[in-house]
């Protein structure tokens, strides 16, 4: 599970998006539930945010965006877990 939390986390790092959409692109279409404990896990310690909503490529609703890039965020919280 390591190696995809590090997938993961550069996912999000890269470009906001949902977890289903995160789940898919880590290569999980439609398991949003691989993803969905640790996303909640990171955003409780501060090292993912919701930034705000987006229309979710996969579902076509609208949920919420999550990133693990600071630059994204509304405050610095916390040193990731993966940052050297």
């Amino acid at each position: 599970m390591e190696n995809n939390a590090q997938l993961l986390y550069n996912v999000l790092l890269e470009k906001p998006m949902t977890r289903r959409m995160a789940a898919t692109k880590i290569g999980y279409p439609d398991q949003t539930y691989m993803v969905t404990q640790l996303v909640k896990e990171w955003l409780d310690l501060g090292i993912a945010q919701v930034i705000g909503r987006i229309k979710c490529n996969r579902s076509g609703r609208y949920a919420e965006a999550v990133t693990t890039n600071r630059k994204y965020f509304t405050a610095n919280i916390q040193q990731s877990l993966f940052d050297l």
